[in-house]
């Protein structure tokens, strides 16, 4: 699970955890549009919900995400 991988494995653990995993945490993005800057809040379980809880936070994201805040 990603709370116990190194820090320098840590954001590579938090993509391959499974939504179901993180229940009860917020996932933040921020918006990487010159310009914008802008940042979104998503709930873990809304998303689980909506997507699958099986789903994983890298597939959801998309796999060159690495800027995510859990």
């Amino acid at each position: 699970m990603a709370a116990n991988a190194s820090a320098r494995a840590q954001p590579t653990a938090i993509l391959a955890s499974k939504l179901r995993e993180l229940d009860g945490f917020c996932l933040v993005v921020d918006c990487g549009t010159p310009g914008c800057r802008g940042e979104r809040s998503y709930l873990i379980a809304g998303l689980a919900a909506t997507l699958g809880a099986d789903r994983q936070v890298g597939d959801v994201l998309g796999r060159d995400a690495v800027h995510a805040r859990l």
